[in-house]
């Protein structure tokens, strides 16, 4: 698998616009108008978190330790229908608004045109954020009443454009991250996106460092137990050795030749197999395996329901995504990464990783220090993370064979 391989234009500016000389103009930006740190400790604070369900689950142990060091500090997150459940399930929010207006959810919109380069952005903005403000009541009604709760300070986590401007409607101090071209518009913005090329730590501890470096908060009395939100979960004898989940976009996952591969070289034992819906892959997948009886395919109509079956299994495997933030709070999991940052991403157990193993075409196995010893795989490559936007070779992730697979669960993952 070659590293010189191609990507797309728009990959390739998305990169080269953060780095240092694509960036005079922020540059100089950012001497006229330097981030402020807020003054004294804030009351009243908005946190936007209005997207996924890993980017929620990561901003979870920085609410919490916020709220155990400030107790008296109200907090109130604005989310979305998708991560909505896991807020309801974590008690150290003050209150949830859900902000989920038409447009909003990305993953929802056609490609075509919404999702055109450059261009694309332009228009969601115009379509779902400029024309609502103007026009829509309704939507001029929800702003409307944000801002009447007179917040001391909005935190967005998200970084799009619309929140950028929807977090200056709602109040006058803002916090951000440092968007091209449109950062300074935040009263207090950290040197980076809230996902750049140069990430070596955990998201969680990103987002902690903004809390400290816009507010001067001190986490010393932190929290660190896990798991992060108390759902019931009935310890039953484990009848399966393996969940997997093949729920992921297509630059996280393998081709579904692999995907068959890894089933069947688990196929010994029980496995429960599952994916974000009947997908071809998925609904191939059940009928080549129809005739092992070790291995079930099952679908859940929403994600808290494979709560039923997590604890009948020993193990936890997956590609990046919000499943396994959410999962390996309860289950030793094995997250496989493609196009994602796994110094971001890797599941947190408030400890850092070890390296376990790397091999001669550069895949590497991590380790977590912490109480499950989560693993984590990936290929380091230049042009990782892509943001997504992906490419045709995919070296990222399909650089990691089988047999790499099969050693990883058999050496590190089964073993204490």
């Amino acid at each position: 698998m070659q590293d010189n391989h191609k990507i797309s234009f728009r990959l390739w500016l998305h990169r080269e616009k953060n780095k240092s000389y694509f960036r005079v103009l922020d540059n100089i930006i950012s001497k006229i108008r330097p981030p402020k740190k807020f003054t004294g400790v804030p009351k009243k604070i908005l946190l936007i978190r209005n997207d996924k369900i890993g980017d929620a689950m990561v901003t979870l142990p920085v609410i919490r330790d916020l709220k155990i060091n400030y107790p008296g500090i109200k907090i109130d997150v604005l989310i979305s229908e998708r991560n909505e459940f896991i807020f309801k399930n974590f008690s150290y929010v003050d209150e949830l608004i859900k902000f989920s207006p038409v447009g909003w959810d990305n993953d929802k919109l056609p490609k075509f045109p919404y999702k055109l380069f450059f261009i694309g952005h332009i228009i969601q903005f115009i379509k779902f954020y400029l024309l609502p403000s103007l026009f829509d009541s309704e939507f001029k009604s929800q702003i409307y009443e944000l801002k009447k709760r007179n917040y001391d300070a909005v935190v967005d986590f998200v970084g799009t454009r619309r929140n950028i401007f929807l977090s200056r409607r709602i109040n006058d101090y803002t916090v951000g991250s440092k968007v091209f071209g449109l950062f300074w518009l935040y009263t207090y913005y950290i040197d980076t996106n809230w996902v750049s090329n140069d990430d070596k730590d955990f998201m969680t501890k990103k987002i902690e460092n903004a809390m400290t470096d816009a507010f001067g908060f001190n986490f010393d009395n932190g929290n660190k137990s896990l798991p992060l939100l108390n759902y019931k979960i009935n310890q039953n004898k484990k009848n399966y050795k393996y969940f997997i989940h093949l729920g992921g976009s297509v630059f996280r996952k393998f081709n579904l030749e692999k995907e068959k591969e890894i089933i069947e070289a688990l196929s010994s034992e029980k496995i429960i197999v599952t994916d974000a819906g009947e997908t071809p892959g998925f609904k191939s997948l059940k009928e080549y395996f129809s005739t092992n009886s070790n291995i079930e395919f099952r679908l859940y109509s929403k994600i808290t329901d494979i709560f039923e079956d997590i604890p009948d299994c020993e193990y936890f495997i997956c590609y990046d995504g919000g499943q396994a933030h959410f999962f390996s709070q309860y289950i030793k999991s094995l997250v496989i990464f493609g196009s994602g940052s796994m110094n971001l991403w890797k599941p947190y157990e408030f400890e850092e990783y070890e390296m376990l193993k790397k091999f001669e075409n550069g895949v590497v196995i991590i380790k977590s220090k912490g109480e499950y010893g989560h693993l984590a795989m990936h290929r380091p490559i230049w042009c990782n993370p892509c943001f997504d936007i992906g490419c045709e070779t995919k070296p990222c992730i399909e650089s990691i064979t089988t047999e790499q697979i099969i050693y990883a669960v058999n050496n590190f993952l089964t073993k204490s």
